[in-house]
C-alpha cells in the first residue's frame, strides 16, 4: 500500500563545511550492494559510483538503479512507460531534496534512459530549486514513486518564493537516449515510442555538462538525444555501441575509455575518488579491443547515427568533437571505417584524453 510523506527543508542550516551531493542514475537494475566493481555486469554509472570516495564527510553519494517494480498502468504500454520514466525522475528529485543541505554542490550523472532522468532532474532544479516542503509517495518496497508538486507534470510551473535556489556543478551523461521503445502486439514486432526528454537544452543552472555519445550504434530505436550547445556544454563521440558507452557490454577496454574521460572531468570539477578504484579503470589508449555488436533483432531499424552538433534544436555547422581513440583504432584496424565519421569529410574537432578540446 502506498504511503504519503511530507518533508520540510525550512530551517536547514549549513554546517560550515562545503559538501558535494552526487546522484548516479543508472538504466540497469543492479543493486550497488551486490554489484561487483570489476564485473562485466557492472555499468559505468555503478563503477563511477563505486569509485567515488564515500568515507569522506565532504561527499554524499546516492546510486539510483532502475526499478523493476514501479507502479504500472493497466491501460496501455505507452502510459506504463511514461509513468515509469516520470516516477524515476520523481524518485531522483525527492532523494536530492531529502539529502540536500544548504551550500551543497550538486553533481548529476546518468546513462542511457538514466541520463534523460538526470537532465529532467536538472530541469526541475532550475524550475523550482529546493522546495520548502516536499510531499512524496512511497510504494510497499519503500521506493519513492511520485511527488505531489505542481512542477512534477509535463508542463513545468515556475518556482515560487518558498524555495532555495541552487545550481548543478556538473551534469555527466553517457549516451542519453531520445526515446524508449516498448514492444506491442504479437511477437513484439510493433514498437511504441515514448519521448524521454522534453527539451534537449541544458538548463541554465548547470555550470558544466558533458555528454559522451556512441559513434557505432546502428539501431534507430537507440537514437541519441543530442543536446543543444552553449558555453559550458561539451558533447564528444566515442567508439562503440550504446552498451559500450553505458558500460553494460562485455568489452571493458572499450567502455573504460568514456568512463575514464568522465572521471577526469569529475576530478576537475572537484570530486574525490578512491585511488585504488581509479587504478582498475584501464582504457585502451589505442582504441583496441573487441567492439560489442548491438543486439540483432529483425524488427530493429538499421541506420547510421548522424554525427553533428545541435544548436537551438537544429543541426549546425559547428565541427563535432571526436575522441582520439576512434582514429587510433582506424589506424590499427583497416576494417574499422565508421561511415558516419567518413561522411564528415574531415569536418570535426579531435579531442585528446589529456587536453580535451584540441582542434
Amino acid at each position: 500500500m502506498a504511503t504519503k510523506h511530507t518533508y520540510h527543508t525550512e530551517g536547514l542550516k549549513a554546517n560550515g563545511t562545503e559538501r558535494r551531493l552526487i546522484l548516479c542514475i543508472d538504466e540497469s537494475l543492479t543493486d550497488p550492494e551486490f554489484g561487483d566493481q570489476f564485473s562485466y555486469s557492472s555499468s559505468n554509472i555503478l563503477r563511477l559510483h563505486n569509485s567515488l570516495l564515500r568515507d569522506s564527510p565532504n561527499q554524499r553519494i546516492i546510486y539510483i538503479p532502475r526499478s523493476s517494480s514501479l507502479t504500472r498502468s493497466p491501460f496501455s504500454s505507452y502510459t506504463c512507460t511514461e509513468w515509469q520514466h516520470l516516477q524515476r525522475r520523481d524518485e531522483a528529485f525527492a532523494l536530492l531534496v531529502l539529502n540536500f543541505r544548504p551550500d551543497d554542490k550538486i553533481y548529476l550523472f546518468g546513462a542511457g534512459s538514466g541520463a534523460a532522468v538526470a537532465l529532467n532532474v536538472a530541469r526541475l532544479i532550475e524550475q523550482i530549486g529546493i522546495p520548502a516542503a516536499l510531499t512524496y509517495v512511497c510504494n510497499d518496497e519503500g521506493r519513492i514513486i511520485a511527488i505531489d508538486h505542481p512542477a512534477c507534470t509535463r508542463k513545468l510551473q515556475m518556482r515560487n518564493s518558498n524555495h532555495t535556489p541552487c545550481g548543478v556543478q556538473l551534469l555527466g551523461l553517457f549516451d542519453m537516449l531520445e526515446q524508449a521503445h516498448l514492444p506491442l502486439g504479437v511477437g513484439g514486432v510493433a514498437y511504441q515510442a515514448v519521448n524521454l526528454v522534453e527539451s534537449q537544452d541544458i538548463p541554465s543552472c548547470v555550470e558544466r555538462a558533458h555528454h559522451l555519445v556512441a559513434l557505432d550504434d546502428h539501431r534507430k530505436e537507440f537514437s541519441p538525444a543530442l543536446v543543444n550547445q552553449r558555453e559550458g556544454v561539451e558533447e564528444i563521440w566515442f567508439m562503440g555501441v550504446h552498451e559500450a558507452l553505458v558500460g553494460t557490454g562485455r568489452e571493458r577496454m572499450i567502455s573504460d575509455i568514456p568512463l575514464s574521460y568522465m572521471i577526469d572531468v569529475s576530478v576537475e570539477a572537484g570530486l574525490e575518488f578512491h585511488r585504488d578504484s581509479l587504478e582498475d579503470v584501464v582504457p585502451n589508449s589505442e582504441g583496441l579491443g573487441v567492439l560489442s555488436c548491438e543486439e540483432q533483432r529483425y524488427f530493429l531499424t538499421r541506420w547510421h547515427r548522424e554525427v553533428a552538433v545541435q544548436m537551438n534544436g537544429k543541426r549546425s555547422d559547428i565541427k563535432p568533437r571526436i575522441h582520439e581513440t576512434v582514429f587510433r583504432r582506424m589506424h590499427h584496424k583497416s576494417e574499422y571505417r565508421p561511415p558516419n565519421l567518413l561522411a564528415l569529410n574531415d569536418h570535426y574537432q579531435l579531442v585528446n584524453s589529456g587536453t580535451r578540446g584540441n582542434s
